[in-house]
């Protein structure tokens, strides 16, 4: 479900720089985002909407993504933040 979550353009820059430059698995890669991605989401939101996201992760992946879009439309730049802040860069 998060890997959907993380198909945008700059996710998928993103992770042929780490592919790529980097020489770091794809499976890897992709385990690493969601795991920041859940990160950024569970710290984010306040514990009803958590709730409400798991609820709907589990029976509806469109409909969690579209929760997750309208409660945190910045995802995206805080995902490529974090990365930056654990690779030590500010490309």
């Amino acid at each position: 479900m998060l890997s959907q979550l993380n198909l945008s353009v700059s996710n998928i820059k993103l992770k042929k720089l780490l592919i790529t430059d980097l020489k770091i698995a794809e499976s890897t890669i992709n385990k690493y985002l969601d795991e920041i991605t859940l990160n950024i989401i569970l710290k984010t939101l306040p514990n009803e909407d958590r709730l409400q996201f798991y609820n709907l992760s589990e029976k509806d992946t469109v409909l969690a993504k579209e929760f997750i879009n309208a409660k945190i439309p910045n995802l995206e730049e805080l995902l490529v933040q974090r990365v930056q802040e654990d690779l030590g860069t500010n490309q």
